[in-house]
């Protein structure tokens, strides 16, 4: 037997050397992950935050680590970094906000479907709609109460704003509970009468 077989019985010709790499879908969800805290990043400077050099560096290399290891706490570290910095800016009612909520939520959905495993394992599309949607649907809300808070300034009535936010996002909790009920019903009926 030659000592280079890898194998025993089995010769060299037969081995299999081959390199595995993530597909293109992994290498766009961790792409998108840096992508979106840096639009938060940028909306909140272009705001008026002025957060020190320092941090700014800390949160993007956060979200560079995110990249690598988005089922680690990392990320959580990296938005809560961009947060921050939209705490340094003056303007709380400017439409850059919804830009950083966009570049948030962009990351939180690029990170979570990346870490659903391996980076070798191809993205599940009804996922990715799935968390899509949801997004959406977060961004909606949150343009709402922006919306009603811009309504609202200078009303008096900053609990007026809190108790018609809360009152918005309590009427899309309860509708998408009222719909995935609906649709799991009707999923479950499907089901148990079988084939047609």
């Amino acid at each position: 037997m030659n000592e280079r077989t890898l194998t025993p019985g089995v010769p060299e010709r037969h081995g299999e050397h081959r390199r595995l790499w993530p597909g293109g879908d992994q290498i766009l969800l961790r792409g998108l992950v840096p992508l979106g805290v840096l639009i938060s990043m940028v909306a909140a400077i272009a705001a008026g935050g002025r957060p020190a050099q320092w941090v700014q560096l800390v949160v993007v290399a956060l979200s560079l680590v995110a990249t690598l290891r988005p089922d680690s706490s990392v990320a959580t570290g990296a938005l809560l970094g961009s947060a921050y910095v939209w705490t340094t800016a003056p303007q709380t009612l400017t439409p850059l906000l919804l830009v950083g909520a966009a570049g948030m939520l962009l990351t939180h959905v690029a990170a979570l479907l990346a870490a659903q495993g391996p980076a070798l394992v191809a993205l599940d599309p009804a996922q990715a709609r799935r968390w899509t949607g949801r997004a959406g649907l977060l961004l909606l809300a949150a343009a709402t109460v922006w919306g009603l808070a811009r309504l609202f300034d200078g009303q008096g009535g900053g609990r007026l704003v809190y108790a018609a936010g809360l009152i918005v996002l309590s009427a899309i909790s309860g509708l998408m509970t009222w719909l995935l009920t609906r649709r799991t019903g009707e999923r479950a009926l499907s089901t148990s009468r079988g084939p047609a």
